[in-house]
């Protein structure tokens, strides 16, 4: 209060300075008035005038009006330098209040009645719909793969029985070692990719190979409303054939669509919708995190990448209704509203957030963790310099990634370009690929089973298994289900990359940043194998931090989500 006071005293001030102008104009006029008439008057012996105050009856008074101002009197009342002196130190405090404080968004009511209520709506709703797309998706995921198993075989964590406080102990992962898959997950993997393909022949369906990610909703916050529903559709067939995509995508569109009705209904100015959408997508993705201050900083890091020329709701504003952009007067800047974009997406994420753990709370087990002091060691300044040699593998990694990612979308302009040359109709085009790209998945899981799906369903209780108080060399002691030696985990996360890659490669629609995070952890678990001197504490984070670093610029968003974790 006490800034934006100030801030409101400045400009009250800054309007003054015509005011000021003039009443310097005035004061020249003046004294030029007031010269022309003493040199009516008698001269004085000394060479000087007459300018002693006149009087009514003085009968050499021509004028009585006359304001009596000689120019030793301007001088002394008007300080022309100093004048300027204090208004450059006001344009210049002004100037440091706009960059540091930018636009003063909550002094408007409708921050406060409208703008707040409205984000809390949206972070709200994202949760709802969220939990429920993804609580039907790992249902259906979870009843065909053990389905398919042979017995009453199962896939994923076993729990023990809860003891009184309500607590269960993770006991290991079955069926995820080396050749635990079996081939029947191809019926599943070929049909979920057909399905998740044949949507995409429908007349408002987004265009294979060409849709929309998360990072071009960022660009230019302008959700494609007839196409969200197909995509989320096709997301979700894909998901639960166990394709290994991430799920942000459709966390983020479905977040844009939310915002975009909600500021439609309530009938808000264009830049408040925009600030609504960003934050639907801000409460789809950082609901889900380990902490709501991950989705926004997130969300900010990406917005940077997107637009980094501007990322002012203004700009955003006038790229939507091509508005040219006027040009600014030397000196002046623009002011942004920063702060307002990071609070309002605050406040989606904190609600969408606090619904979907609160779920989680109530259906998910409640895991009692080992304790982890005996696998940390002392800080030594030498793990400083470990970051390089691991920051070349993740970067290593990740550039073969984009190699393969490269190499199968070339494939898949070849066999559409190939297609089209035999007379083949566009829809055998759009029906094969994303089959094709699932059964070739599917016999990648039978053999490697933790490239199945996300990983996300399997990550925490990996982190759990392999920082227990008898790890202390890599690979993850599984429990009772054997061990996960280092060179399967690394040959995992090179086939979950190769998976990843055939998938968005060869058409379908999907994110990528989980099932990155995913492959670092499994680099770290198994890179102390083969660096020993690196101890697993450091391997780990640092391997997931820097493989998910190599293709997104938003460093800091990992890092903190990994402190959490």
């Amino acid at each position: 209060n006490t800034t934006r006071e100030r801030f409101i005293e400045l400009e009250r001030n800054a309007r003054r300075q015509p005011l000021k102008a003039n009443k310097k104009e005035q004061k020249l006029s003046q004294y030029s008035t007031n010269t022309l008439e003493m040199s009516k008057k008698e001269p004085l012996l000394d060479g000087g005038y007459d300018t002693a105050p006149m009087t009514s009856d003085d009968e050499r008074d021509p004028n009585p009006n006359v304001i009596d101002i000689t120019p030793e009197a301007y001088e002394s009342d008007y300080h022309e330098d100093d004048d300027e002196t204090e208004e450059a130190a006001q344009e210049k405090e002004i100037t440091m209040l706009k960059l540091v404080m930018g636009v003063p968004y909550a002094a408007s009511p409708s921050f406060w009645f409208l703008q707040i209520p409205a984000a809390v709506l949206v972070g709200v709703l994202v949760a709802g719909l969220g939990l429920a797309f993804f609580g039907a998706q790992m249902n259906v995921f979870q009843w065909w793969v053990d389905g398919l198993l042979e017995g009453e075989e199962t896939y994923g964590p076993v729990y023990s029985s809860a003891d009184e406080n309500g607590f269960v102990v993770l006991e290991g992962l079955r069926n995820v070692g080396r050749g635990q898959g079996t081939y029947r997950w191809l019926a599943a993997f070929v049909t979920g990719g057909f399905l998740s393909a044949l949507v995409l022949l429908f007349p408002c369906a987004p265009t294979i190979g060409s849709a929309r990610t998360m990072f071009d909703e960022i660009v230019d916050l302008n959700p494609r409303t007839r196409e969200a529903p197909f995509m989320l559709l096709h997301v979700f067939f894909a998901l639960v054939s166990g394709m290994t995509i991430g799920p942000e995508s459709a966390l983020a569109i479905l977040g844009a669509e939310i915002g975009s009705l909600i500021g439609s209904i309530l009938r808000f100015d264009l830049r408040t919708k925009c600030l609504l959408i960003l934050t639907g997508m801000t409460a789809g993705l950082g609901g889900f995190l380990p902490s709501p201050l991950i989705g926004s900083l997130m969300i900010v890091e990406l917005t940077i990448s997107a637009r980094p020329d501007d990322i002012r709701m203004d700009a955003a504003v006038a790229a939507l209704t091509g508005t040219r952009k006027k040009k600014k007067k030397n000196g002046d800047m623009e002011r942004t509203d920063l702060m307002n974009q990071v609070f309002l997406t605050g406040i989606g994420c904190i609600a969408s957030y606090a619904v979907i753990h609160k779920t989680f709370e109530r259906v998910l087990p409640n895991i009692e963790l080992p304790v982890f002091s005996d696998v940390e060691g002392d800080f030594d300044y030498m793990y400083i310099l470990y970051g390089v040699p691991m920051g070349l593998i993740c970067g290593l990694f990740g550039a073969i990634y984009f190699i393969m990612q490269g190499a199968a979308k070339g494939f898949f302009v070849r066999i559409g370009n190939g297609m089209s040359m035999c007379g083949l109709p566009k829809w055998c085009h759009v029906l094969l690929m994303p089959t094709l790209s699932a059964l070739i998945q599917g016999c990648i899981a039978a053999s490697y089973p933790l490239t199945l799906g996300t990983g996300t369903d399997v990550l925490v209780q990996l982190c759990i298994l392999g920082f227990n108080k008898e790890a202390d060399t890599a690979g993850i002691q599984n429990g009772d289900y054997g061990f996960l030696d280092p060179e399967y985990l690394l040959t995992s996360a090179f086939m979950n990359l190769l998976s990843l890659a055939m998938a968005l490669g060869f058409g379908v629609i999907g994110g990528q940043i989980m099932p990155i995070v995913f492959s670092g952890v499994l680099l770290g678990f198994a890179l102390p194998h083969y660096l020993p001197f690196i101890p697993l504490y450091i391997a780990v984070p640092c391997c997931t931090t820097g493989i998910t670093a190599s293709f997104l610029g938003t460093p800091f968003s990992f890092i903190l989500m990994l402190m959490v974790l």
